[in-house]
């Protein structure tokens, strides 16, 4: 989860410096399927004509405690 933050605002600062070099870079979080109603989305819902770059986020947590 630590890591979730810092991916996430790398994302945002490549998409911002490559909205200069005519970029556009498109973030999916795999949680995304788990929304409900229309703010559901799948992988098949990305359009390829309009990202350049997919940066695709996802996290696995378990129910286990580090001791």
């Amino acid at each position: 989860m630590k890591l979730l933050v810092p991916l996430s605002l790398l994302a945002l600062a490549l998409a911002v410096s490559a909205a200069d070099d005519g970029l556009m870079v498109c973030y999916y979080g795999s949680w995304a399927v788990y929304r409900p109603g229309n703010a559901k989305f799948d992988v098949e819902d990305i359009d390829p004509a309009i990202c350049t770059h997919l940066i695709f986020g996802f996290a696995g947590l378990g129910g286990s405690k580090i001791k």
